[in-house]
């Protein structure tokens, strides 16, 4: 079982995951390095294979392996799972506090996350063995949400100016109704 979540760093988009699969005496160990592996973390092979189970046409240089850290909260030794079938939930008297966590993951860009995030959306499981986290989840929807704003041409021309380079980017105008449904798509983000 994997259950795959997803985030942005430094305006990237990336995919990681949960398995059942633990490191063997992982969650027992010692934190001595920060951040420390992840130890439910999928690894990279792992994640490879359930997003060409999700993403079929998945092309290799679509997607690239590595390494981010994510911050979620933890015991003093181990991360809590966000599912009780990947591993039990700490005692009720554990103190918990968010803790970064080294875990492989893939960088996803243009139509392979699109594809990502339409497989996905409003999906718990999307493949034998392969479960979305609410994270993921909450990505789908943010992508039906400006898809539709695309579609209905709620876009104005705009110049960003970045890194002392101008660029030319389109931005969202979202009012009325629009600006309700942002509004209950920013309570719906996962903590």
């Amino acid at each position: 079982m994997i259950v795959l979540h997803a985030g942005t760093i430094a305006h990237r988009f990336f995919l990681w995951g949960e398995s059942d699969a633990a490191v063997p005496g992982g969650a027992a160990r010692a934190r001595k390095e920060l951040p420390a592996p992840h130890p439910f973390a999928a690894q990279g092979a792992a994640l490879l294979g359930a997003l060409a189970e999700i993403v079929p046409d998945l092309r290799p240089e679509r997607a690239s392996a590595g390494v981010c850290t994510v911050w979620i909260p933890a015991t003093r030794s181990a991360p809590l799972a966000s599912t009780a079938l990947i591993a039990p939930a700490p005692e009720p008297d554990e103190a918990l506090a968010l803790a970064p966590w080294s875990v492989p993951a893939v960088q996803l860009a243009g139509a392979v996350l699109v594809d990502l995030l339409a497989a996905t959306l409003e999906r718990q499981s999307v493949a034998p063995g392969i479960a979305c986290g609410r994270d993921l989840g909450f990505w789908a929807n943010a992508l039906r949400f400006a898809s539709a704003l695309v579609t209905r041409q709620q876009m104005l021309p705009a110049l960003e100016r970045r890194d002392g380079i101008w660029r030319a980017r389109w931005r969202a105008v979202v009012a009325g109704p629009d600006a309700e449904r942002l509004d209950r798509l920013a309570r719906a983000m996962p903590d």
